[in-house]
């Protein structure tokens, strides 16, 4: 455990805002140096749906005059509606605590689904 963790758990102790089979306890989880990946792997997330995004956007933007517009649209309507409906679909309702997704594809679809309606803005700008 590093000195600022310990002074802050001891300043915790002193201050009688934990116990000291508490302060043992923190003291023991810390000696553990156990780290999460959580935010390393939401990171990856948020990059691979940023680059994927982009890339669609890139694509429709280059090929608006031989696809349509009433295609894309249709298109983006369809993906949209899969992922809100998988999303819908396997959730756990209303919880006042932290939402946790039961698998990682349902987060994924849970952003796609947010950031979506982003591409078809972007159609309407550019096709007036």
């Amino acid at each position: 455990m590093n000195k600022f963790d310990d002074q802050a758990a001891k300043a915790l102790l002193e201050k009688n805002l934990i116990t000291e089979n508490q302060y043992q306890e923190i003291s023991s989880y810390r000696n553990l140096n156990i780290f999460s990946l959580n935010a390393e792997l939401k990171l990856f997330l948020y990059l691979s749906i940023l680059l994927f995004t982009s890339g669609i956007g890139v694509l429709i933007y280059n090929n608006i005059d031989s696809i349509g517009h009433i295609a894309i649209l249709s298109l983006l309507l369809i993906v949209i509606g899969v992922c809100f409906y998988f999303c819908f679909k396997n959730s756990k309702g209303f919880q006042k605590s932290e939402t946790t997704f039961d698998h990682p594809v349902l987060e994924y679809f849970s952003f796609s689904s947010k950031y979506s309606h982003l591409y078809i803005y972007r159609i309407f700008t550019i096709s007036i």
